[in-house]
C-alpha cells in the first residue's frame, strides 16, 4: 500500500469512533484550518500584480513631508503576499522610507500595516525597488496606501497624469487617480494633488491548501491542555498562515505552532512557532508563519498545535470532510491529540 493509501486508511478506520472532527485547532483543524501558501515551490517568481511605472513621465514629484498612493487589491479570496515595491526616481540619490497602510472611504491612510521595506536598489537609479517585511499580506477586494516618507530634506520620484495601469495587472488591482499630500511630518492631515506616482507592486495571490471552516460548526472545544491537528500534505509548498476558528467569547490568547510527527501522527519536533493575530476576538484567526513560511514535502504529516494560556473555546465539526477547492491530494486528520503541561501526547479520547 502506498504512503498516502495508509494515510487513508488511518483516516477511515479513526472516523466510526469520532463524535467530531479534530480539526478546528487551526486549519479548520479539528479547530477548522485553512493553511495558505504562496505558489509551489516551482513558481516563486512573482510578477506585478499592479503597476503604472511604463505610463508617460509627466512630472518629477519633490516633497518634504510624507506622500500617500492609494490603490486597490483584486478579489482573489486567499488574498496576496506582497514581494516588493518600485518606484521611477529622479536619479538624485534621496532616500526616503515605505510602508503600507490602510486608507478610510476618502483613501486617507489610517492605520500602519506594515513596518519599513527594505531598500533593495540603489537611490541613484533610475528604479528604485523595496523589499517587503516578512509576509506582507493584503486582504482581497481591499483600498490601501502606499506611505512615502522622507530621510533627508525631502524624496523625489517620478509621476504621471495618466489614469492608466500598464498592461498584464492581476484581476480587479487598480492603482488611484492622483495622490496624498501630508500637510506636516506628523501625517495627519492630508491634501489631493492631481499626479499619481508612478510604482510597481509585486507578489503573488494566495490559495488556500486545505480548509474544514466551510463545515458545520457542531461543538465548541474548550481546551485546558495543549491540543494538536495533524494533516497531509500534497506536494511541496510554502504555509504562509494558518486561520482557526475561535468560540472563544473572552477572547483569550493563545499560541500556534506547527510540528513534525511521531509514527502515530502526534507531535514530535517542533518546526515553527507562529506569529498571533493583532486580536483574540471570536472568529477566524490568522496565525502568520515567520521567515517566509514553511517549506511541506509531499505526502508528509505535519501538526498544527494550540497552547492556551487559560481556559479557551475553539470551534469544532463532526463533519468528515474537507472543504471544496483544497489542493489535490491535501486533507485534515479526523483525530487530534492531547498532552497536559510538561506530559505527553496522547490521542484524544474518541479519535
Amino acid at each position: 500500500m502506498s504512503r498516502r493509501g495508509q494515510a487513508r486508511a488511518r483516516r477511515r478506520s479513526s472516523r466510526g469512533a469520532l463524535p467530531w472532527l479534530a480539526a478546528v485547532l487551526a486549519l479548520g483543524l479539528t479547530a477548522l484550518l485553512v493553511a495558505h501558501p504562496a505558489q509551489p515551490v516551482s513558481a516563486q517568481a512573482p510578477g506585478a500584480l499592479v503597476s503604472n511605472i511604463g505610463q508617460r513621465n509627466d512630472v518629477g514629484i519633490d516633497a518634504q513631508t510624507p506622500v500617500a498612493q492609494g490603490f486597490s487589491t483584486g478579489a482573489h479570496g486567499g488574498g496576496y503576499i506582497i514581494h516588493t515595491i518600485a518606484f521611477r526616481n529622479e536619479g538624485a540619490g534621496k532616500a526616503f522610507g515605505v510602508s503600507l497602510w490602510e486608507v478610510d472611504s476618502h483613501g486617507t491612510p489610517t492605520t500602519r500595516v506594515t513596518s519599513d521595506f527594505v531598500t533593495a536598489s540603489d537611490f541613484s537609479s533610475g528604479e528604485v525597488v523595496f523589499a517587503a517585511p516578512v509576509n506582507t499580506f493584503l486582504n482581497a477586494s481591499t483600498d490601501y496606501a502606499v506611505v512615502m516618507r522622507p530621510t533627508g530634506s525631502d524624496l523625489e520620484v517620478r509621476g504621471t497624469s495618466s489614469h492608466a495601469e500598464d498592461s498584464g495587472a492581476a484581476s480587479g488591482w487598480s492603482i488611484a487617480n492622483g495622490r496624498l499630500l501630508a500637510i506636516s511630518a506628523s501625517a495627519t492631515t492630508w491634501s489631493s494633488l492631481s499626479h499619481s506616482v508612478r510604482m510597481a507592486i509585486r507578489g503573488q495571490a494566495v490559495d488556500t491548501l486545505v480548509s474544514n471552516t466551510g463545515q458545520t460548526p457542531t461543538e465548541t472545544l474548550n481546551l485546558g491542555s495543549h491540543s494538536s491537528q495533524s494533516f497531509v500534505s500534497g506536494g511541496s509548498y510554502t504555509i504562509t498562515s494558518i486561520e482557526v476558528v475561535s468560540a472563544d467569547a473572552e477572547g483569550d490568547s493563545f499560541d500556534v505552532s506547527i510540528w513534525n510527527v511521531d509514527s502515530n501522527r502526534l507531535p514530535r519536533t517542533k518546526l515553527r512557532d507562529l506569529g498571533p493575530p493583532d486580536s483574540f476576538a471570536a472568529g477566524t484567526l490568522k496565525f502568520t508563519v515567520p521567515r517566509g513560511g514553511l517549506r511541506t514535502v509531499r505526502q508528509g504529516v505535519y501538526a498544527v498545535v494550540f497552547e492556551p494560556t487559560g481556559a479557551l473555546g475553539l470551534s469544532a465539526t463532526s463533519s468528515d470532510s474537507e472543504d471544496s477547492g483544497a489542493k489535490s491530494n491535501w486533507s485534515i486528520d479526523d483525530t487530534r491529540g492531547l498532552r497536559s503541561v510538561g506530559g505527553t501526547w496522547s490521542t484524544s479520547p474518541g479519535g
